[in-house]
């Protein structure tokens, strides 16, 4: 759902007369109207390309809009890079982070805390997967969810990539991309030393 360059007032896309209005049947995996802003979707088109500059794009939903509140450029490695994530995040406030693995290559955060407000929990489980297809869902090698700062954490998030036995083609190619940062991390580390 692409908003209008020249307007900025946002519109509802019309419910269709085969969709049902009753939200009594809603659940949190149903997708919403909430447009992303023209900021998010020009940073995109820019940094989804290896040729992009930042590490991480910070996403929050104000007045039913999704629009860019923070950005980081790349820095020293993938590993500090990923766990410096929990200094943007609070323990109240609902984001979407996304997070250049290496190149083109992104993982899609969701951070929704134990301490968001209802509304904000089920906006943000409702916007998740609309988000995801409006930037394009092959854009993203995975779509971890997060409650807590602490589960920023390279180290956990790659081990917990390695538990997994039985892996399709996609959660494989995944893996290798982890692998490979988390090798050229250590790289890094051992160069410097």
């Amino acid at each position: 759902f692409r908003s209008n360059a020249h307007n900025t007032q946002h519109t509802r896309t019309p419910v269709h007369q085969n969709q049902t209005t009753n939200h009594t049947h809603a659940n949190m995996s149903s997708a919403t109207a909430i447009p992303v802003s023209r900021q998010v979707e020009d940073m995109w088109d820019t940094e989804k390309t290896a040729q992009g500059k930042l590490r991480v794009i910070k996403i929050l939903i104000k007045e039913e809009v999704c629009d860019v509140a923070q950005t980081v450029p790349k820095g020293s490695n993938v590993e500090t890079d990923f766990n410096n994530m929990k200094n943007l995040v609070t323990r109240n406030e609902a984001c979407y982070l996304l997070f250049r693995v290496a190149d083109s290559h992104w993982i899609f955060v969701s951070y929704v805390p134990d301490l968001a407000r209802i509304t904000d929990k089920l906006v943000y489980a409702a916007t998740n997967a609309t988000i995801r297809h409006h930037l394009g869902t092959n854009c993203f090698d995975d779509d971890p969810h997060f409650s807590q700062p602490s589960e920023f954490d390279w180290h956990a998030y790659t081990e917990s990539k390695k538990s997994i036995r039985c892996l399709s083609e996609r959660e494989q190619h995944i893996e290798k991309l982890v692998t490979t940062a988390a090798a050229g991390a250590l790289a890094h580390v051992t160069a410097s030393e």
